[in-house]
């Protein structure tokens, strides 16, 4: 079920595929009949309880027994549209919903024969009310009303993330100089953030010190990200405010800097700080640079102080 919903794309072939699987709590089926006109209220309910949970997906169009996919019940896409069930969800679900994908599949290319696939995704918004005025989550095979302290919890989701620095990761950049002399060896220092939770961080900051003393090459404007000089480092601060989902690996910010042969000689006492700011809390390291550049396996770890004009 993984692989389905993290599909960008769907065939004929993928529903199909769909007959004699069983519901669970991030799929339903649902026949034609489901999305009836008279059935606003329902819809706003199944979509927005998928929402207030991890997200799923339902499929419109699919008719099931015992929660098992039975057979096909296809729709009229030309009564039912894309655009009328948008509507619902933009009508009938406050506060606002986002993260919905609705996709039509029409078998044969006849529009008479449509199912639709609509992709849910856990909000960072929650809880989110449907039509009924109530809060509906996802159990089991089916949505039930959340409880008052449900409800409660989950206008806090965002604050129980956990998000993780990843290890630092360096690959040479450039040189400067001939090819057996430099005179600077340009770095290139790739920060990334994890989401290990089950939540959704809404958005961070990341922060992050470098020596002053090193030579910087980039091609951004300063004034973009610098906060200034803090002793002998200079501090530099990435506001992220795209939401980073459960699992998802985040590039934050590539950074390049030049070793001059000074640099070199004293990578003892070079260090880079790392901060990062969240809603579930404050993460902290402290890199060796030394020990990265000798340990990374695309670094070069044979460079000596000969290799510097």
């Amino acid at each position: 079920m993984n692989s389905f919903y993290d599909k960008s794309n769907y065939t004929q072939n993928d529903i199909e595929n769909l007959i004699g699987e069983e519901e669970n709590l991030h799929l339903e089926f649902k026949d034609k009949d489901s999305l009836k006109r008279n059935q606003k209220m329902e819809i706003s309910k199944d979509i927005s309880a998928f929402a207030n949970s991890t997200g799923g997906i339902i499929i419109y169009g699919i008719k099931e027994e015992d929660h098992v996919a039975k057979e096909f019940s296809f729709i009229d896409g030309n009564e039912i549209t894309k655009e009328w069930i948008e509507d619902i969800i933009y009508g009938n679900i406050e506060r606002r919903l986002t993260g919905v994908e609705i996709i039509p599949i029409r078998f044969d290319d006849d529009f008479n024969k449509t199912i639709y696939v609509i992709k849910i995704s856990q909000s960072i918004n929650s809880p989110h009310m449907c039509g009924y005025k109530k809060y509906y989550k996802r159990n089991n095979f089916q949505s039930i009303a959340m409880e008052e302290y449900e409800v409660r919890d989950s206008y806090s989701r965002v604050s129980k993330t956990k998000l993780k620095i990843e290890e630092l990761v360096i690959q040479v950049d450039s040189y400067g100089g001939t090819q057996h002399k430099f005179n600077t060896i340009g770095y290139k220092l790739m920060f990334h953030v994890k989401n290990i939770s089950n939540n959704t961080e809404p958005n961070f900051k990341f922060m992050f010190s470098i020596p002053s003393s090193i030579i910087f090459q980039t091609s951004f404007e300063p004034s973009d990200f610098f906060l200034g000089k803090d002793g002998n480092n200079h501090k530099f601060l990435v506001s992220v405010k795209d939401p980073i989902y459960p699992g998802e690996l985040y590039k934050v910010h590539e950074q390049i800097i030049n070793f001059s042969k000074n640099t070199f000689m004293n990578l003892d006492n070079f260090y880079i700080n790392l901060a990062l700011y969240y809603t579930g809390g404050v993460e902290e390291e402290k890199v060796s640079l030394k020990d990265k550049l000798f340990i990374d396996k695309d670094c070069h770890s044979k460079l000596s102080i000969e290799n510097f004009r």
